[in-house]
Formats: C-alpha cells, structure tokens, sequence
C-alpha cells in the first residue's frame, strides 16, 4: 500500500477529509455545468450579480461557501441544488442525487 492509499484508508471519513472531497466535488460539478451550458466566469458573474473575482474565487475551491451562494450558483447554472446522505461505505464515493423532482 502507497503511502496517499494509507493516509486515504485512515483519514476518509473524517469532517475535514470529506469537507475537501466535497468541495472539490462542487467546484467540478459547477465547472462542468458551466462548459456543458457555454457560460463563463464573466457571464456567470453577470447571472450572480457579482464580480468577475468573486467567481474566480469559488472556482478555486473556497471552503466558507454558503448554502445560499451553493443555491446561487445552481441557480445561475439553470439548476437545482440537491444535498443527500448516504451510508458510509468501504471506500469513499460520491453519487449524485437521483429520482429527485423538482
């Protein structure tokens, strides 16, 4: 075992390990809607009602993201936030929501 699968398989399920993946997984998520919808920061900051900045901001993983702003940013996307919980499992993964209705 590497050491990284070491620290992996001691730390995965603490708050701060599973904080990062979560952000890491948010700000992927957002930058695939982004390309995948044609918007870019600019155009994003201009939905947002925010500087250019600020988006950029986001974008390079800022941990103190609100609820708000998460819902901001479905929003400016032309999305739905969806937050789950799910059982802890041998390896740490992330699904994403499904069957829920708007």
């Amino acid at each position: 075992m590497t050491w990284i699968e070491s620290y992996i398989d001691q730390n995965q399920y603490t708050a701060e390990f599973q904080t990062e993946l979560s952000i890491i997984d948010l700000n992927e998520k957002i930058i695939a809607m982004m390309a995948q919808r044609k918007i870019n920061r600019v155009e994003l900051a201009k939905r947002l009602g925010v500087s250019k900045g600020f988006v950029t901001k986001i974008l390079n993983c800022n941990p103190n993201m609100t609820i708000k702003t998460i819902n901001a940013l479905a929003l400016a996307l032309d999305c739905q936030l969806c937050i789950d919980f799910q059982p802890k499992t041998e390896t740490v993964q992330k699904e994403s929501c499904k069957g829920r209705k708007k």
